[in-house]
């Protein structure tokens, strides 16, 4: 019967085998401590009980173990190339990442200071379309701008407004298209 405690603890068999895990250890080594410590145990009973078992049956066990062990030494083998080859794509797939990130600040960058002051002036603006609202009286100027915000909702007309404008007498309302003044 074994007791198992990982952290602080130790593997005990009933054989007086006793190991003491630390926290540093890894599952490779508990796994290959626990073959060792049964392929000791293994061994100890052939030669325990050497004469109540025939010495073809004695070398066969202990080519057994010999294989077993083996088996697992390759097994611990592969798992530590997968943990090694799992590190090596993820800090492969961070640094790929960060350079990604610095090319695309870098073409950012680019695009901005490659234009120049005659460029920027001579870019093409889009053309906005006008529209004047103004008070009957100019004493209501400010209640215009106030009742358009409050009962105008330019996303449910589908109106794209480019800006406001205060004038004294009402208000300038700027437009991206033309076709909400065509009705």
């Amino acid at each position: 019967m074994s007791d198992i405690k990982i952290g602080s603890g130790k593997i005990n068999d009933s054989n007086e085998s006793n190991v003491t895990i630390n926290e540093n250890i890894n599952a490779e080594d508990i796994l290959s401590e626990r073959i060792n410590t049964l392929s000791k145990i293994i061994l100890k009973q052939i030669v325990e009980k050497s004469d109540s078992i025939k010495v073809e049956a004695r070398r066969t066990c202990r080519d057994a173990t010999e294989k077993l062990r083996n088996h697992a030494i390759e097994m611990l083998g592969f798992i530590r190339f997968l943990k090694l080859e799992n590190q090596r794509l993820n800090q492969e797939k961070k640094e790929h990442k960060q350079v990604e990130k610095q090319e695309e600040k870098n073409l950012i960058f680019r695009e901005n200071n490659n234009k120049s002051y005659a460029s920027v002036l001579s870019q093409k603006q889009l053309p906005t379309f006008v529209i004047k609202i103004t008070a009957k009286n100019t004493e209501n100027a400010n209640q215009v701008e106030k009742i358009l915000k409050t009962n105008v909702d330019p996303s449910k007309i589908e109106i794209s407004i480019a800006s406001l404008k205060k004038l004294k007498s009402g208000i300038i309302v700027e437009c991206n298209k033309k076709k909400m003044w065509k009705n």
